[in-house]
């Protein structure tokens, strides 16, 4: 029997409407998308461009009571051309991974 996706995570994830931009290594231009869906470990993204499986991106997050952005690296591991969405694995630093880990729980706990 398969395990549920939800069981193999290793971190909570939660439904959100983020805005970001997005930087891609390659063409050093920032594309406004929409977070939908993010843990510590990654985000699913909506908006265009899709970008491809492998690129390497930053993306840039206004978080409340912080002067700069949220940097969150990481690379693209799936695309839906057709929704059009693109899924993120972080490469994060522990210090920005507990960060986000705030950032979800803040989303969980406004959920309750």
């Amino acid at each position: 029997m398969r395990p549920r996706l939800a069981e193999r995570r290793a971190h909570p994830r939660v439904r959100v409407l983020l805005d970001a931009l997005v930087l891609v290594e390659e063409t050093h231009g920032l594309t406004p998308h929409t977070i939908v869906n993010l843990s510590a470990g990654g985000a699913l993204l909506v908006g265009e461009p899709v970008h491809p499986v492998g690129a390497e991106v930053t993306i840039l997050v206004q978080m409340a009571r912080r002067r700069q952005p949220l940097r969150l690296r990481g690379s693209v591991v799936r695309v839906d051309v057709t929704a059009p969405s693109f899924a993120v694995r972080f490469s994060l630093a522990p210090k920005t991974e507990d960060l986000v880990q705030e950032l979800v729980t803040r989303c969980l706990l406004a959920l309750k």
